[in-house]
């Protein structure tokens, strides 16, 4: 039986996943169901199968319930798109069921159809078929750069320059690093042009990454005014969970940052490494998306083919293990170092998360889950602050809510001085910790007024 969705109203972009079919164009699913499966329903982030028998499928925000013959992927708006974790067990095929079944358990997946490996994801889900819809997008020019740039952030600069005072309308999408790169872009934009007279048409730089207040993000989404031209500088939060309309130039400097982990350490780091082929085109496709456009990549030919890889690491092999060690502990798979992974992670990494978990008491002498463990295994979360959720004070779980928030503090590069002030009056001594407390009650006390980020609200 074959299902056509329409994805409405979701808050979040949501990609389906199936052992029979894998596609997402525009809010649009073309599924092959599960033969028993016929009703589907998808509404704020939630995505829901109700079958005729017990072999119920049902997923929630990304967190599989119970799957049988698909499986469910949020895509959130993060810094870089990510491969899913998958692991799977085999289980007996159900009384008069004459279908194979596999059963896959994710834990915070997500995915990005557009780099999405289609074949390596048919060959583990048992060869299954692969459905392809082609997207809706205007032919791209791409051009490359004679020869390496030694300094692809002034190259970045020059060219936006010269599409702007040389090219036809249309507006530019810049993709940097970081919130560094991409506000020292930003003023160095705003001076040349102001260097160039009155002659010249305004450009107007608009930042994009995770630490801007989403007031000003939301700017990137605004036309431009009669005459002028915009810039979206931005992280690769722009490739896929943003599309911005009126975008026809693209500028791909081919460097990105990546959250690596190294076990032996036990410390994550963000690592500035070159983008995958996969990345360089969905990038591109950015500037197809409303009319014929053209994307200009700070590399050369002989680079894109030769020293990029096609597709980007996959992220079970370069992040902490700790989260998807304890479910899958908690799921009775106990045999980590052989499992069947589709993308094998390394063996040090398993042991260092199995380390942790054994030191946190998650798991005893033997490597099975305990009690503790078990209870864990319920939260979202890194094992120990899991561990520190258990019989923990009101203030404990302020602080573990606040670090799971990410950063709560904006420091615009032309105010830094006053945001260092303003940030100083709720330092303690003892630690961020502590820090992101006094942040958050002097919040609790202005009864949650505006937004809890420390710039964005004068009484703050």
């Amino acid at each position: 039986m074959q299902k056509f969705v329409e994805l409405q109203n979701l808050q979040k972009p949501l990609k389906i996943a199936s052992a029979f079919a894998v596609e997402h164009v525009k809010g649009f699913l073309y599924i092959e169901a599960y033969k028993k499966c016929d009703v589907y329903e998808a509404c704020n982030g939630i995505f829901s199968t109700y079958p005729r028998d017990i072999n119920n499928l049902r997923f929630y925000c990304g967190k599989t319930l119970g799957v049988s013959g698909a499986s469910c992927f949020e895509e959130q708006l993060k810094e870089e798109p990510t491969c899913p974790t998958l692991y799977a067990t085999e289980e007996q095929n159900q009384p008069g069921d004459g279908s194979e079944r596999r059963f896959v358990e994710f834990e915070k997946a997500q995915a990005d159809t557009v780099q999405l490996d289609a074949e390596k994801f048919s060959r583990y889900f048992f060869n299954c078929n692969i459905f392809t819809i082609p997207g809706r997008t205007f032919p791209v020019e791409i051009l490359y750069t004679k020869q390496p740039e030694s300094d692809y952030l002034d190259a970045a600069i020059i060219t936006v320059l010269q599409i702007h005072l040389a090219e036809p309308a249309g507006d530019i999408l810049l993709f940097l690093t970081g919130q560094e790169e991409i506000d020292h872009a930003c003023q160095c934009l705003y001076k040349r042009i102001k260097g160039l007279g009155k002659d010249a048409p305004e450009l107007i730089p608009l930042p994009v990454y995770s630490a801007l207040p989403s007031e000003m993000q939301s700017r990137i989404f605004e036309p431009a005014p009669p005459g002028k031209r915009k810039v979206v500088v931005a992280t690769n939060i722009a490739e896929a969970s943003l599309t911005i309309d009126g975008i026809y130039y693209v500028i791909d400097p081919g460097f990105a940052k990546q959250n690596v982990y190294n076990p032996t350490q036990g410390l994550d780091s963000l690592v500035i490494t070159p983008i995958s082929q996969a990345s360089a085109k969905q990038r591109a496709g950015r500037a197809g998306r409303t009319g014929p456009g053209k994307c200009y990549r700070l590399y050369t030919e002989s680079a894109f083919h030769n020293e990029m890889p096609p597709t980007s690491i996959p992220e079970i092999q370069r992040i902490n293990l700790g989260v998807t060690t304890l479910s899958m502990k908690a799921m009775g798979i106990n045999d980590l170092l052989s499992f069947d992974f589709m993308d094998p992670a390394s063996p040090q990494a398993l042991i260092s998360a199995m380390e942790q978990l054994y030191s946190l008491g998650a798991l005893d002498e033997e490597g099975l889950v305990t009690k503790l463990g078990r209870k864990m295994a319920e939260f979202p979360l890194d094992p120990p602050l899991s561990k520190m959720l258990l019989g923990c004070s009101d203030e404990v779980l302020t602080i573990i809510a606040m670090i799971t928030t990410g950063n709560i503090f904006y420091r615009p590069r032309e105010k830094q001085a006053q945001a260092d002030e303003k940030r100083a009056k709720y330092f303690q001594p003892e630690g961020d910790h502590l820090t992101l407390l006094s942040v958050y009650e002097a919040w609790k006390a202005k009864n949650f007024s505006g937004l809890m980020r420390i710039l964005s609200s004068p009484d703050l």
